[in-house]
Formats: C-alpha cells, sequence, structure tokens
C-alpha cells in the first residue's frame, strides 16, 4: 500500500506490510503465494511480482474493460455522459488494463451522481464480486475471458479540456456533468477541478 494510515494500522496489528509507491523501491515478499490481488492500487505492480503468482494475478478496475482504462474512469465516465458503469476484475499483464477478464457487472449511473458517489458503487460492487472470484477460486471453477470492444485509456496527467473551465457557451448539462465529475467529497482530488476564468489576472 502507499497508504501511511494502512501501513501504521498494518505495524500495530502484527501484520506484514510493504510500502508501494513511485518514490520507494518495492522489495518484493520472498514468499509463495497462488494469486495476487491489487485492490485499489494507483501504482503499476512490476512485472517480477506479477509474475510470482503460481496461478493468477488479478487486478481491480473501476471501470467495465476495455473502455475506460487508466486512472479516473469514475469522473471520466461522468464527463462523457454515460448511462452505465461498472467494474472490471481483470487479469494483470505487463500492459496496464489490458489482461483477460475474471469478472464483470455493471449498473445504472444516476441523475445526480458525482466522482464521490459512482465510486462509492464502484467499490460496493467489487466487494460482492470479488466474494464470487473467492468462490469461484475455492471451487477449481475460475475462467478468464479476452476483452472485446474499443479500448481508450486515461494516463496519469490527462486533464479535462482547458483544465476544467467552465464554457458557458455550452449546454448546461455539459457543465453539470463536469462539475459531478469533479466532485471527490473529502477524498484528495489529484484529477482538477473546474474553475471559471473571469478575464482578471
Amino acid at each position: 500500500t502507499q497508504n501511511p494510515e494502512i501501513l501504521r494500522w498494518a505495524k500495530s496489528s502484527g501484520l506484514r506490510s510493504v510500502r508501494m509507491d513511485e518514490l520507494s523501491r518495492l522489495e518484493v515478499p520472498n514468499v509463495a503465494f497462488d494469486y495476487l490481488f491489487s485492490v485499489a492500487n494507483l501504482t503499476v505492480v512490476p512485472t517480477d511480482l506479477i509474475a510470482q503468482a503460481r496461478k493468477l494475478a488479478i487486478n481491480f478496475h473501476d471501470a467495465l474493460l476495455p473502455a475506460y482504462a487508466g486512472l479516473n474512469a469514475t469522473s471520466w465516465a461522468l464527463m462523457a455522459q454515460e448511462k452505465q458503469h461498472g467494474v472490471t476484475w481483470h487479469e494483470m499483464t505487463s500492459v496496464v488494463d489490458a489482461g483477460r477478464i475474471v469478472r464483470q457487472a455493471s449498473f445504472a449511473i444516476g441523475d445526480e451522481e458525482t466522482a464521490l458517489s459512482l465510486n462509492a458503487k464502484c467499490y460496493e460492487a467489487g466487494l460482492a464480486t470479488f466474494m464470487t472470484i473467492v468462490e469461484d477460486i475455492g471451487q477449481g471453477e475460475l475462467s478468464l475471458i479476452p476483452q472485446t470492444g474499443s479500448r481508450s485509456y486515461y494516463g496519469r496527467y490527462r486533464r479535462p479540456d482547458a483544465l476544467a473551465t467552465l464554457d458557458f457557451h455550452r449546454p448546461a448539462h455539459e457543465l453539470v456533468s463536469l462539475v459531478r465529475a469533479l466532485e471527490f467529497g473529502h477524498y484528495p482530488n489529484s484529477l482538477c477541478r473546474p474553475r471559471v476564468y473571469t478575464g482578471r489576472t
């Protein structure tokens, strides 16, 4: 994890943890394991750690792949005014969000949806589908399906047009969608904030 609170909790609970971020070299644990799960992780898992999984390395993604691969998928979906969204558990490979699908679930996007509320729906769907994956693994029935359809990828440094500056010549529903897509509640917003250009510096 790269979350300091989780690292402190693990240490206080006597659980082994590994700090993982772009500034720290990941120390791959010298342990044997069949499955590796990457959940709510914003750092690319090293290929040597993926290869250590004897059966499968599985990643949780907050969108229906192959569309909306990459980061901030819920925000980009809201900006595009999608009516449906979902989650994907998929095989981890050397290409980000490109592996075979382990499980998907979809749901409707509400009219008042924000990035915060849509992310919450994703985590709820992610937990429910995780339980079915665990059951399938226990019964030896885990099956993988290749991704099909058009792929779009949203990288770490991609930003909304004009850095989310509101253009009041555009229809109101587009502006509302943009504002909701950038509403993260009390969580850090590393994507962008909607802004208004007044003409003054």
